[in-house]
């Protein structure tokens, strides 16, 4: 290009203009690449996040049903041996020689799975499945530290009040019938009860039963049978509620 030319575009302002736009749209070009690249790693890494979780819930699904098989396991006793000799025998596999060995080896279980996964369903599920195992056990003290741990941690209401209602009976058997009361007391006054409310009343008239509140225990009871006549628990409900009221009369 002569000299003259070169000149000439130097001074012309449309081409000044036009090389302006080709820059700015070459930076623009740069700029979406990098942002599409931004957004493509956030998608991996999105995607990567998801797949993640559902291994992480598959896992803890896993965990839980192999804890539920042993719980479910067959017990088969050492046979007796008639003339006291020692029998060679051998524990079949799958099978545990009592209920306390099965209950032990479920709680090892379910603990593990609870405390590989606490923050997901699956691994509250099994803390409670824990719990249960302690009360079986005899282990009170235990089961409700375990209870406590499923109300913290449930994300559901209905894990929380069946955990609530666990801790309630360990006071029960413990023989905290006041702790155990007012448990259930609000529990039954639920706006919107997870677990049926004919239940936590029964629980709750055998705690005031414990307590020696017979009173109260005759109120429970007789809610069951006016409130839930079509109730699982009716019969027993009018049962314990004829017995408490024959025992007020002195019949």
């Amino acid at each position: 290009m002569r000299r003259e030319e070169r000149h000439h575009l130097k001074d012309n302002p449309l081409a000044t203009a036009l090389t302006r736009v080709q820059a700015a749209l070459v930076m623009r070009g740069r700029m979406l690449a990098v942002a599409g690249g931004v957004v493509v790693a956030a998608a991996v890494a999105a995607g990567g996040y998801y797949a993640w979780q559902q291994q992480r819930a598959s896992n803890a699904g896993e965990l839980l049903s192999d804890a539920l098989i042993v719980l479910e396991s067959p017990i088969a006793a050492p046979p007796e041996t008639g003339d006291g000799a020692d029998a060679v025998w051998e524990q079949p596999p799958g099978t545990f020689p009592t209920e306390e060995a099965r209950l032990e080896a479920a709680l090892e279980s379910f603990s593990a799975a609870a405390d590989s996964y606490p923050d997901l369903r699956s691994g509250v599920a099994a803390r409670y499945e824990a719990a249960a195992a302690l009360v079986a056990l005899g282990r009170l003290d235990e089961a409700a530290d375990a209870y406590r741990q499923v109300i913290a941690a449930a994300g559901d209401p209905l894990h929380a009040a069946v955990a609530r209602l666990g801790l309630a009976e360990t006071r029960i058997l413990s023989g905290d019938a006041a702790g155990a009361v007012e448990l259930l007391q609000q529990e039954s006054m639920e706006a919107e009860p997870a677990i049926p409310v004919d239940a936590v009343l029964m629980r709750l008239g055998h705690a005031y039963e414990l307590g020696g509140q017979d009173a109260d225990a005759l109120a429970a009871f007789t809610r069951v049978t006016e409130e839930f006549p079509l109730s699982i628990y009716a019969a027993e409900a009018r049962r314990k509620a004829d017995a408490l009221d024959a025992a007020a009369s002195g019949n």
